[in-house]
This record gives structure tokens, sequence and C-alpha cells, in this order.
């Protein structure tokens, strides 16, 4: 078996993937503790999953600075009430953008775990940030 027209297919693959993504800026509620270590414990939980640049950074494949740390969520009424996060104010540079996918089990199903986060998979990864605005050309 070959696979013919590779080029052809991932722009196909990638322009599914390219709805609008409601998302959500957040911020830590306490200010003292560190916000890696906030973002981590965040991502213990089993509705969390990094993504976009920041999944990219955990798996070593880190090539946008300076973007915001991004997690899946399957919806945000139960993401809202987290302890520990509130909705940034307008104006305000949020701590972690908190995103909900078009394709929830298509995510879920294929996070990684890298440590103590998990995160979502390579392929998931360049889906998401291939044609990103943060990213550029």
């Amino acid at each position: 078996m070959r696979l013919v027209q590779r080029r052809r297919l991932a722009e196909r693959w990638k322009a599914a993937y390219q709805k609008p993504v409601v998302s959500l800026n957040m911020k830590f509620v306490n200010p003292g503790f560190e916000p890696q270590a906030q973002l981590e414990k965040l991502l213990q939980r089993e509705e969390a999953i990094g993504g976009l640049f920041y999944a990219a950074k955990i798996l070593g494949f880190d090539h946008v600075h300076g973007a915001g740390p991004a997690v899946w969520v399957s919806g945000f009424d139960s993401a809202l009430a987290w302890r520990g996060l509130r909705p940034a104010l307008e104006g305000e540079c949020a701590d972690v953008i908190l995103r909900q996918h078009a394709y929830p089990r298509s995510l879920t199903r294929g996070a990684v775990q890298v440590g103590n986060v998990r995160v979502s998979h390579i392929i998931q990864t360049w889906l998401d940030v291939s044609a990103h605005a943060t990213r550029g050309a």
C-alpha cells in the first residue's frame, strides 16, 4: 500500500479542523504560586488536556515563543467552576486560555501523558497549530 497525493490529503485533513474554536481567557486566582506550577496542577485534571503551542513545547517541538498556554476542556460549564481560576477581565493578560475542541472524542482518545500532565498528541498538535494566527506563515 502506498499513500499518494499526501500534501492534498493533509490540506483536506487540516481544513476539517479549521472551524472557529470558542476560547476563554482565564487568570489564576492565587498570584502567590508560580503560574507554571498552577498550570501543571490544572493539567492533572482528567477533563483538561494541554494543547496548541504548550503541547508542542512539552512534546519537544517548541517553535513559537510567547504564546499563552492553551488547555482543551470538554465543556466550559464545568471548567468555569474549577477552583483557582477566574475569567480574565477585559484588557487583562490571560494566564491560560481554555478552549473547547470541535472534536473532543478525537482529542481525548489521543492525549498522551508526559511527566505529570496530559497533552494532545503530536498529530493533533500539528493540526491545531499549523494554520494558527500566532504562528504566522
